[in-house]
């Protein structure tokens, strides 16, 4: 049983091999990860944006910004 497994991973390890030597299949990959990148970064400023309520969002970068600047100024 243990063999018979150990030669589907073979198998299945060879087929992602094939498909990913075929530049198109990588390209595919590449731009795959690259929108979910994206699209995770617009979920987390998304989130940053909506989570105290009613300021708007240019308030809320002013804010930001001038919270980073005080940081920088100050010791600590």
């Amino acid at each position: 049983m243990l063999q018979t497994i150990g030669t589907k991973i073979y198998g299945m390890f060879h087929l992602a091999k094939a498909r990913l030597n075929n530049e198109d299949g990588a390209e595919l990959m590449e731009w795959i990860g690259m929108c979910l990148v994206v699209l995770a970064l617009m979920g987390a400023i998304i989130t940053f944006f909506n989570s105290s309520g009613s300021e708007g969002i240019g308030e809320k970068i002013q804010d930001f910004i001038t919270t980073q600047i005080g940081n920088l100024s100050n010791d600590g």
